[in-house]
Formats: C-alpha cells, sequence, structure tokens
C-alpha cells in the first residue's frame, strides 16, 4: 500500500509498540508449538489401545489443547487491537493532510482565477520593467505546476484514506470474529471437562466398567437412534436430526456429517442461545428484513426467538443455522423451491438444514474432500477473511465434529 513518507506505519508506531508486537508474535509462536504438542498427543490416543488410562489423557490433552488455543485467541486479539489503533492513527493523519491540501488547493485557484481575469496587455502594462513581466509569469507557471502536484498529492491521499479504512474495517471484523471464537472455544472446554468427569463418575476409575461401557457403546445403534441433538432449544433425537441432514444433503451434495458438525457448533453461539429479542438484540439495518420474514410467515417478531445481543457486537441470529435476516432473505427462494415450503421458515428444521447446506455448498463444500468442506466451513463463520491463521480452530473443530458424526452414521446404515 502506497503512504506518504511522513504516514509511514514505523512511524506511528513507537518504540515501545514495535516491541510489543514482536513479544505478542514470539508468544504466539510459543503457544502454537504447544498446541501441536498436545495435537500429537491427541492423535496417538486415537491409534493406540482403548483403556481408562488413554481415554482420560486424551481428554487432558484435549482440554489442554483448547485452554492453550483460548491463549492463542486472546494474543491474537491483541495484536488485531493494536493493528485497529494503528490504523486510526493512519487515518487521522490523512485526513488532517487532506484537509491541509484542501485549503492549499483553494488559494491556488483563487491566484489562477486573479490571474485569469487580466488580459496579456493589463500583465504588461502593470509591471514597469519587462524582468517583472517576466517574474509574474513565471509566478503564476509555478502556481499552475504546484497545483497539478497538490491535486496529484490530493488524490493520492484519498486512494490511501480508503485503503486505510478497508484495512481498519477488516480488522474491526476480525475483533468480532475473534471474540465470537473465544465463547465457542469455552464452550468446547466446559465439555471437554464435563465429558472427563462424567467417565469417572460412570467408571469410578475401573478398567473393568470402562471396558463395558465401551462394548455397550459400540453395539448400540438403538442408543444412537434416542441420543438428543439440540437444535436451537429445540430436543430431537440424532436419527431425526439425520433425516433432516440426509434430505439436504440430497438437494446440495453436503456430506451430512459436516451439515450437523455445523449446525451443533453453531446453535451454541453466544450465551443464552436463542432467548433474545429482535427489539433489543439485534442490529437496526436487519429489523426490517426480520419484520418481512415474520409477516410473510404470520409470525409475531416479538415472540420469535433470535441470539441475544453478546457484550461484544450485535445477536438477532434466527433459528438452528443461525441466519442473521438479510442473509436469511438471500437463501429464502431457494429454499423455499427445495422444501416445497413457501415461504421458508428459519426455525423449521427442514429449511435451516437445506439453507446451511446452500451456504456451504455455494462455498465448495458439495465438493467433499476435506480441503474443500473446512474452507467452505471457514467462509461459513468468517466470509471473506476465512484464509486467516486466526479461525484455524474453528475449521478444525467443526472438522472434528463431523467425524464423530460419521461414525455414527456409518453406525446407524451399518457400514
Amino acid at each position: 500500500m502506497l503512504i506518504f513518507p511522513f504516514l509511514s506505519m514505523g512511524e506511528v508506531a513507537s518504540n515501545e509498540e514495535s516491541g510489543l508486537k514482536e513479544v505478542l508474535k514470539k508468544e504466539i509462536e510459543k503457544v502454537e508449538s504447544q498446541i501441536n504438542d498436545y495435537e500429537k498427543i491427541i492423535t496417538s490416543k486415537k491409534t493406540e489401545g482403548q483403556t481408562l488410562s488413554d481415554e482420560i489423557k486424551g481428554f487432558d490433552a484435549q482440554i489442554g489443547k483448547v485452554e492453550l488455543e483460548i491463549k492463542k485467541t486472546e494474543l491474537v486479539l491483541k495484536e488485531v487491537e493494536m493493528a485497529i489503533d494503528e490504523r486510526e492513527g493512519e487515518i487521522s493523519k490523512i485526513e488532517n493532510f487532506l484537509s491541509q491540501r484542501k485549503i492549499l488547493l483553494k488559494e491556488f485557484l483563487k491566484e489562477i482565477y486573479k490571474s485569469d481575469g487580466r488580459s496579456f496587455l493589463e500583465i504588461i502594462l502593470l509591471n514597469n520593467r519587462i524582468s517583472d513581466f517576466f517574474n509574474e509569469a513565471e509566478a503564476l507557471q509555478n502556481i499552475h505546476n504546484n497545483l497539478q502536484i497538490a491535486f496529484g498529492e490530493f488524490r493520492e491521499s484519498k486512494k490511501n484514506l480508503e485503503e486505510e479504512k478497508e484495512a481498519y474495517e477488516g480488522a474491526r471484523q476480525d475483533q468480532l470474529s475473534l471474540k465470537g471464537l473465544q465463547t465457542l472455544q469455552e464452550q468446547e472446554l466446559k465439555e471437554k471437562r464435563e465429558g472427563r468427569k462424567r467417565i469417572f463418575q460412570i467408571t469410578r476409575g475401573e478398567e473393568k466398567k470402562y471396558q463395558e461401557l465401551l462394548k455397550e457403546a459400540k453395539k448400540s445403534v438403538t442408543e444412537i437412534k434416542k441420543q438428543l441433538f439440540i437444535l436451537e432449544g429445540m430436543s430431537i433425537t440424532f436419527e431425526e436430526a439425520f433425516s433432516y441432514a440426509k434430505f439436504a444433503s440430497e438437494k446440495t451434495g453436503v456430506r451430512p456429517a459436516l451439515l450437523l458438525a455445523v449446525l451443533h457448533i453453531e446453535t451454541k453461539l453466544g450465551t443464552d442461545l436463542g432467548k433474545g429479542n429482535w427489539k433489543k438484540d439485534m442490529k437496526v439495518g436487519d429489523r426490517e428484513a426480520f419484520e418481512q420474514i415474520c409477516k410473510k410467515l404470520n409470525l409475531d417478531p416479538d415472540l420469535m426467538p433470535v441470539s441475544r445481543k453478546p457484550s461484544y457486537g450485535w445477536g438477532g441470529a434466527m433459528g438452528p443455522g443461525q441466519f442473521l435476516p438479510r442473509t436469511w432473505l438471500l437463501y429464502e427462494e431457494e429454499v423455499s423451491q427445495l422444501t416445497g415450503h413457501n415461504p421458508p421458515n428459519p426455525w423449521d428444521l427442514k429449511d435451516a438444514f437445506v439453507a446451511t447446506a446452500l451456504k456451504l455448498a455455494k462455498a465448495g463444500a458439495n465438493l467433499r474432500t476435506y480441503e474443500a468442506e473446512r474452507k467452505a466451513v471457514l467462509i461459513f463463520f468468517a466470509g471473506s477473511r476465512w484464509n486467516s491463521s486466526y479461525y484455524s480452530w474453528y475449521g478444525n473443530n467443526v472438522m472434528n465434529q463431523a467425524e464423530i458424526y460419521q461414525k455414527q452414521i456409518n453406525i446407524l446404515e451399518g457400514k
């Protein structure tokens, strides 16, 4: 990006800030190395024989890994917040420069206007000596030249200002997404700790009881069918959820296990999910679309659940797929064509599965390769900023959850 020398990033950032950036970078690299170590332990426990000791060590490794992921996200957030401060400083400097150039341009134009109002003869007559005439002519030429330079600087500064504002908005979006990521990571940490505790409660630390539990888990197709799958405050069996995922998969090509994994994670996003109010928790720009959706469905908007506004942004996401109202409208017609529901309902499970599948398919998930699915999941979460390393945890977590669901699907289908 082209910036004037006196507006360079190096001069905006103090020595102290530069040092802090380097410290943060090294700390992030250290945490990433520790995360990789835990990942190796988790992978090794998957391939070893299953014992109670292995199960506990696996849980401990997963808990340690998530704790480090949370620490990494906190460090990255500090980096992003520093970038936001720097962008604000750059924007302020460029705006001041533009203000000064406007004044200068105005003065140049005044001078040119005055000179343009006089004839060639008048200029000669006003100067007693021929040298004075040439001096004035040269001065006018200099004004014209300076005017061109000032215009060029003004245009370049306007371009730089737009680039800085775009970078600023990107950093702000990263800030919001990272805070959402923290919420998901904290939820996973809670689940892992509860899972470890539950294993001890059931087995009482006895290997024999653990092996009996493992044996039951492997043979119990019926139990999988009875599992509760929580979707936006609604309890359904895994078998029922799978039927919706399978329908959406047949229409879009997106793997059922991936759909189940995305919805499993998305419906836990935020705190007290599904208990928000559109007038209080929804961004103003989405409210008109929300009223439009409810009107089509003959629903009272005051009675329809949306995600609650968190401390760092806006809520207002609807139904199992957690679609924002304006985003839902983009998929409404296609969902209707596939499900036969006219209009489709974001709180309806079938419609929500299909809408989620369409969004993932648009991002390439229907190719069904690991890389394509992971990329689609990251686009689902972070949009155009999907390729940032900040969000790798989200992509990995969804893919791991999809693997779990795929195993359960394989059992249901007798594979």
